[in-house]
């Protein structure tokens, strides 16, 4: 069954024409036919009425595509339809009597303009195009409906794939065993350090079990984690690492999808200690400019392809984030890299950031 609606989506507006007007030719030839018995003058008459009724379907569609159906009150939408429906249906009648001037001359168009005969036909027609249009938009709102389906099952789907990741990051044993080695040369030398780096290591791995269940966290949440991720990281590099934070205060209550920054930070870290020269600087800013959000994430040392990202500890590299911030923003983010003067960015724009719900609630109330 999906596969049959998979199908339908993928057809054209020609598709449905070349379906549905041979259909609805076949219907009334038949029952032309049946009442009237077979006549080839009748027949060319009513293929030439068809035909011009398929045209105007054509110009009909040229007008409906102008309209911003998905920005319209449902009102001001049925208003169009009908208007536009009426009027195709006035040229159709135009046409026709056009039609009948060649059949019959002047006789047969005289006949016709009668009043009352004119607007018998009128209703008789008018229905047809009313169901045009209507089949016309139906359609397209259906399609939009599954495209909205299928985009939060997509969602859906990334989720329990992003929260295995976060597992991932709880569990990676790569990392434990660079931070447990990194506790256990300081047991001995500097105790103090080493309860810093278990506590920092304590920290990050309970927002992996908590942000484990939530799709969004606040960008300060993210930025503590990020804190003791590199603070364990600079137990272990030590001279080699330098960390500066340029943090707008106001930023860190805007929300983001959880663990959005940390595959970012690491791959600064991983990468630029593999191309950069000693002491590797990272960085991390973030500002809020117009109403979006600005994040970069700054290493020094130069770009490595993106099939270097296959070899990321973690799984999680520049795709997964495109992926992530795809189904979370769709057109509402840009995310960019470029190597200048020895150093790799990563710059990420938010648009229309939501700010933290309890902020929000705060804001809201009236005590």
């Amino acid at each position: 069954m999906r596969f049959r609606v998979r199908r339908l989506r993928e057809w054209t507006f020609w598709h449905y024409q070349a379906i549905g007007w041979p259909i609805f030719t076949l219907g009334h030839l038949v029952s032309n036919i049946v009442a009237f018995g077979f006549h080839w003058v009748m027949i060319s008459n009513i293929l030439l009425q068809i035909a011009a009724g398929f045209l105007l379907s054509l110009v009909l569609r040229e007008y409906y595509r102008r309209v911003k159906y998905r920005e319209l009150p449902m009102p001001s939408l049925v208003v169009r339809i009908v208007l536009g429906s009426f009027a195709m249906t006035v040229v159709w009648f135009g046409i026709f009597l056009l039609i009948q001037y060649l059949y019959k001359g002047m006789a047969g168009v005289e006949y016709y303009l009668t009043f009352a005969l004119a607007a018998r036909l009128i209703a008789l027609i008018y229905p047809e195009k009313l169901v045009w249009s209507a089949l016309y938009f139906g359609i397209k709102f259906w399609l939009d409906w599954e495209k909205e389906r299928e985009k939060a099952d997509r969602a859906v789907a990334l989720v329990h794939t992003t929260q295995l990741q976060m597992l991932r990051y709880q569990l990676n044993p790569h990392f434990l065993f660079n931070a447990l080695n990194s506790v256990r040369a300081l047991v001995d030398e500097d105790t103090s350090r080493a309860r810093e780096v278990v506590t920092r290591l304590s920290e990050f791995l309970r927002y992996s079990l908590v942000s484990r269940d939530r799709t969004d966290v606040t960008l300060g949440d993210e930025l503590d984690a990020v804190r003791n991720y590199l603070a364990i990281e600079k137990q272990r590099y030590e001279e080699k690492l330098e960390i500066v934070y340029e943090i707008e205060q106001q930023t860190t209550q805007c929300v983001i999808p959880g663990f959005l920054i940390q595959p970012l930070v690491e791959n600064a870290v991983k990468y630029g200690m593999q191309s950069g020269t000693m002491p590797v600087r990272v960085s991390i800013a973030s500002v809020m400019t117009d109403g979006a959000l600005h994040i970069e994430v700054v290493n020094s040392g130069r770009w490595m392809d993106e099939e270097s990202e296959h070899d990321n500890e973690l799984g999680c590299g520049l795709k997964n984030v495109r992926m992530r911030l795809e189904q979370s923003y769709a057109k509402r983010h840009r995310l960019n890299t470029y190597e200048k003067n020895g150093q790799v960015h990563v710059h990420l724009e938010l648009y229309q950031i939501d700010r933290n719900a309890d902020e929000k609630e705060t804001a809201g109330s009236p005590h």
